[in-house]
């Protein structure tokens, strides 16, 4: 059984490595002159 901190815990995780991940696609599209 899952319990409310193990839920708050995959959240959490689960948003910062969306944003974790939007960063890095940023940064190497930068690098590679996608975004100007």
């Amino acid at each position: 059984m899952r319990t409310e901190a193990d839920v708050h815990l995959i959240t959490i995780f689960s948003i910062v490595a969306g944003v974790l991940l939007a960063v890095v696609l940023v940064t190497v599209a930068t690098h590679l002159g996608w975004v100007k």
